[in-house]
């Protein structure tokens, strides 16, 4: 049923995607570590990866791709729209795109900069007189 309007495969994997980030997200994580996780359930379920079915990987990323990556550029392509029937102006389309980018840039820097750890944080420190 893989190659068939049922797709299958494609079908379990988006509904495991769905559930691990349901879950994760349930336990107070971020989704994201919940898709990873699916990914690499996948990668572990589908071992001999392209030998029984060739086209299961290029069918998830045509829905990754296709489906949930564009919802990351609607405001851009929304606001391109806009500007040209004249209903945003210009100045406001770029407002639009720098706030999409800006948390897209930031957010990850800053994360890193707060997690990281100094070689003195991994020192055992000991108690006094000793």
């Amino acid at each position: 049923m893989q190659d068939t309007t049922a797709q299958i495969r494609v079908r379990a994997a988006v509904a495991l995607l769905l559930c691990f980030a349901a879950l994760a997200t349930g336990f107070g994580l971020e989704a994201i570590l919940g898709s990873f996780l699916a990914g690499a359930t996948i990668s572990l379920l589908d071992r001999d990866r392209a030998m029984t079915h060739q086209q299961f990987r290029t069918k998830l990323q045509a829905v990754g791709f296709g489906a949930l990556i564009p919802l990351l550029s609607i405001p851009i392509v929304g606001g391109s729209i806009g500007v040209g029937l004249g209903l945003i102006r210009p100045g406001n389309y770029i407002a639009l795109v720098a706030a999409g980018l800006v948390p897209v840039i930031a957010f990850p820097i800053t994360a890193a900069a707060l997690t990281a750890h100094t070689p003195e944080d991994t020192v055992t420190q000991q108690p006094a007189g000793h």
